[in-house]
Order: C-alpha cells, then sequence, then structure tokens
C-alpha cells in the first residue's frame, strides 16, 4: 500500500503538476524543467484560491502542464420557488444552458417531470448573467379535478359525432363557474370554440342548448377574474362571438328552434310567405308557459308591455332586401345578464367596473367627465349572414332600463371588430 499527494510546479507562465509518492519508485525518473528546484512545488486547492505551499521532499515526480490562469466561473441560475395552479416547485441552483427537472406536484401525465432551462443573457452593462426561463409543466396536472378536465376536453380530439357528449361535459363543468380562476376561464372558452368547430359550426339542437348553457354558467365568473381573462385572452368576446356563430349556424327544425338558458336566448326561424307582416321577438323578465322569449308573426308581442325586457321589430321589408337568396332564415338573441359587453369595455378602455346596480358617477370636478355604463339588456337580430342596407321601413327596438335613476340614454351597438361598444349615429 501507498498514498501519493498531488503537486505543481509553477514556472512563469506554466504550472507543473506531480504525483509524489509515499515510497521510492521504481524505475521513474524526475521529470523537471532545467533549472527548476523542488522548492517551487505547491497544491492548488479551489479554483480562485491562493496555493498551498507544500513542504520541500526530494522524492522524484510525474508532472503534466495546466494554464496557470484559474479556471473560469461557471454562471448558474439561482436556487428558486414557483407557484401556480399546478403547485409549488423548488428548481435548484444550476449552471447555465442546463435543464432542471423537477417532479410534478400533483402528478402528470405519462410520467411527465416540469423542466426549466438556465439560459445566458447580457445586461445592460455588458455583464454576462445567468437567467431562468418560464417553467415548462405541460403535462402536470393542476391542483383542482375540474381544471383537469377542463385541460383534458381543450385538448381531447372531437369528432363531429361526439360533440353532444363533449359540450354536455362542458355544461357540467361550468356549473362551478363561481368559483373559477383566470385558467379555469380560457380552459372553457377554447373548449367551446373547439366544440363549434368540430360541428362544423352548425350544431344539432342538443350540442347547441349545451353550449349556450355553458356560456350562461360562465356569466357567473367573478368579473374581476373575467376582466383579467378577456385582457389576456379575449374570452368575453370570443364567447360573444361564439353566441352569434350559434345562432347562424343551429340546424332547424320544423323550420324553427328556440335555444334558452337563464340570461340568454336565440330563436332563428325560416323566412317564407308566413312572415310577410314582419318578426317581433321579445324578452320578458317574467316567465310564461312558453318561457321568457317568444317570437311572434306581426308588430306585437303578446307579452304584457309592462314585463317586456327588450323586444325588436323586423318588417318584411328587410327581409326581403336582404341582397341573398341563400339568407331565408332570421336569428334573434338576446342577452338579460350584459356582463359580456360590460367585461368588454372595462377591458378595453381600462375602467374599472362599478358596483353591480351602481351608476358611476364624476368625482368632485367641474372638467370631470362622466363614465357611461350599458343599463339595458342586449338584443340583436340579423338576416342570414348578410348585410342588410337601404331599409324601406323601420326596425323597431325596445329597450328597458336596468337602473331606472340613471339620465341621458345613448343607444350604442357593438362593434365585432373592435370588440366593444360604439355610438349608433343616427342621421
Amino acid at each position: 500500500m501507498h498514498t501519493g499527494r498531488g503537486m505543481c510546479v509553477h514556472v512563469k507562465s506554466v504550472t507543473l503538476c506531480a504525483c509524489a509518492e509515499s515510497r521510492e519508485p521504481r524505475g521513474l525518473l524526475p521529470l523537471l524543467l532545467p533549472g527548476v528546484s523542488l522548492q517551487h512545488v505547491y497544491a492548488l486547492d479551489m479554483v480562485g484560491q491562493p496555493p498551498t505551499v507544500v513542504p520541500h521532499t526530494d522524492r522524484p515526480m510525474i508532472a503534466s502542464v495546466l494554464p496557470t490562469e484559474p479556471y473560469p466561473t461557471i454562471p448558474h441560475c439561482v436556487e428558486e420557488i414557483t407557484e401556480d395552479e399546478k403547485g409549488s416547485i423548488r428548481w435548484p441552483r444550476t449552471p447555465v444552458d442546463q435543464t432542471s427537472y423537477r417532479p410534478c406536484p400533483y402528478g402528470s401525465n405519462w410520467e411527465y417531470m416540469a423542466k426549466r432551462i438556465c439560459v445566458s443573457s447580457v445586461d445592460e452593462s455588458e455583464n454576462h448573467l445567468a437567467v431562468w426561463e418560464p417553467p415548462d409543466t405541460t403535462g402536470c396536472l393542476y391542483q383542482n379535478p375540474i381544471t383537469n378536465n377542463l385541460d383534458d376536453l381543450a385538448n381531447a380530439d372531437i369528432p363531429q359525432e361526439s360533440t353532444p357528449s363533449a359540450s354536455q361535459s362542458l355544461a357540467n363543468l361550468t356549473l362551478e363557474a363561481k368559483e373559477f380562476s383566470e385558467t379555469e376561464v380560457n380552459l372553457s372558452v377554447d373548449v367551446v370554440e373547439k366544440i363549434l368547430s368540430s360541428s362544423g359550426e352548425k350544431p344539432d339542437a342538443v350540442t347547441a342548448n349545451n353550449l349556450l348553457k355553458s356560456i350562461d354558467n360562465l356569466l357567473g365568473v367573478c368579473r374581476d377574474v373575467m376582466v383579467a381573462s378577456q385582457t389576456e385572452q379575449n374570452t368575453a368576446s370570443r364567447l360573444i362571438m361564439s353566441v352569434e356563430k350559434l345562432s347562424l349556424g343551429v340546424q332547424l327544425e320544423e323550420g324553427t328552434i328556440s335555444l334558452k338558458s337563464d340570461n340568454i336566448f336565440i330563436t332563428a326561424t325560416a323566412i317564407n310567405a308566413s312572415v310577410q307582416d314582419g318578426l317581433t321577438f321579445s324578452v320578458s323578465s317574467v316567465a310564461s308557459q312558453s318561457g321568457r322569449s317568444e317570437l311572434e308573426r306581426g308588430d306585437s308581442s303578446n307579452l304584457p308591455m309592462e314585463t317586456i325586457e327588450s323586444s325588436i321589430f323586423i318588417p318584411s321589408s328587410a327581409m326581403d332586401n336582404s341582397g341573398q337568396s341563400s339568407a331565408r332564415r332570421a336569428q334573434f338573441i338576446a342577452y338579460s345578464d350584459n356582463s359580456l359587453f360590460k367585461v368588454s369595455d372595462a377591458a378595453a378602455s381600462g375602467v374599472e367596473l362599478p358596483e353591480e346596480g351602481a351608476i358611476p358617477s364624476a368625482p368632485d370636478d367641474e372638467e370631470a367627465i362622466f363614465t357611461s355604463v350599458l343599463n339595458t339588456p342586449v338584443i340583436a337580430a340579423s338576416i342570414g349572414d348578410s348585410k342588410v342596407t337601404n331599409l324601406q321601413d323601420p326596425i323597431e327596438i325596445i329597450l328597458r332600463k336596468q337602473i331606472k335613476n340613471s339620465g341621458n340614454p345613448e343607444c350604442v351597438y357593438w362593434d365585432f371588430r373592435f370588440k366593444r361598444s360604439t355610438r349608433w349615429l343616427v342621421k
């Protein structure tokens, strides 16, 4: 048995390292440079630290040549903890250009692990830094089972024949929408659009009713969560567009179909000789035997006037002059709850939503500008997907104010291009 000690010889710009044996080696000759004494032998400590002097010895050694400069310090990303709806993950100190892998806190699909890359960056002073990229937790499960189910639906392949069952699953999951986070809102809207697309935007009655119920459920999401989701993902505006597509594409049953939820009502009907006196679509605050919405032939509703929340009359001349022979259907939409429009306006303008039922008012400033607020239900009508122009007879709209003591009402319409309400200019 014998032991050895690592040694180095420092000569100008060259360091000679050797292994000194504890006993005399046989057949080995010292490998030294001319003029170098063994008093210059050092042992190197940690990188970048001053050398430690090794006691003088006359024993021979084996040397190799190494650079004299300290080894370069490799930048590291510092230890960090990240936390989101998929749990808390501690990321250890990691060298630059390396990937750290960590177990998913709530489990994963296909034995997936969360990962995060440490990358090199340069700051304004041209200092080289190590910075973390955002964590990739794609395959990790969420803490909430509802979120996992929504995520599964959003990533599933949904053929057309499966749209009724998929839409029923969505309607069931969104029953808990009052407790939804921004992530769950985003996933729900993704699923609505996916099912609509899978149906070729011509859903059957079952799928259409389930989707409408799902959208109605999402009206219950906390308004701050909904504004944040709209700001990041345009979710409220996308839901408004999805309702529009539902009305345009839902398959008619015996010439007419009505989709009804607690706060959104859709009726679509074929245009034929029976509508020669026009069509009136009305929504009541009181449910009758046929529900809260009714479509009538002619220019009046059978609902008591004092109960009508919103109503629209389309004259036959508007349907005759639709400009497209294929536009042989009329669609009507009514929102008793207008929160999707309020959220979209708030996100676009940056103005905070007032409390439900409150009238926004200006501070005590003579130059202050009063803020307007949507104060009625929302109602819409269209003839196929055509644009109606050059009206021969007026379209009549009735909207009941939700806050009675407000003043100076102004008609606006929803601008799908800018995803917000726009003043209706009447010439």
